[in-house]
């Protein structure tokens, strides 16, 4: 786990994500009024390197803590874009995907129109990645 800026985040997420190539990594990227918060979770997925699950009580108890802004995942040989997978996840728990692509080295960012979170939030996960 890393708090600090969204970059520091950022960095935190793509240094995981490259040091995990052979199964996608996941977590959770929140906020708790003052610095920002990228949680690692367990993959609990049987094909861990195909897709990734979170476990609904690891999910609960960071949001128990902190303003949960996006769901993070890495995708280990596609592009940042949102999968039809990703996609329909993402409108189910009503957040953001947070996407780090091992082959392009960059992020992606997923927001659902159900979306929860905060504009000015989603606008700083944007910037971020430049």
């Amino acid at each position: 786990m890393v708090e600090g800026s969204l970059k520091d985040c950022y960095k935190f997420l793509r240094e995981e994500s490259i040091s995990n190539r052979a199964r996608e990594i996941c977590g959770l990227l929140g906020y708790n009024g003052k610095r920002y918060i990228a949680q690692l979770l367990p993959n609990r997925s049987p094909k861990p390197n195909e897709y990734f699950i979170i476990n609904p009580l690891d999910f609960l108890l960071f949001k128990r803590k902190y303003t949960v802004l996006a769901v993070f995942h890495s995708h280990l040989s596609e592009d940042c874009s949102a999968t039809e997978f990703d996609k329909a996840h993402a409108k189910n728990c009503c957040l953001p995907f947070l996407i780090y692509s091992i082959p392009e080295k960059k992020f992606g960012v997923f927001v659902p129109s159900n979306s929860e979170v905060n504009e000015k939030f989603l606008k700083k996960m944007e910037a971020a990645n430049d």
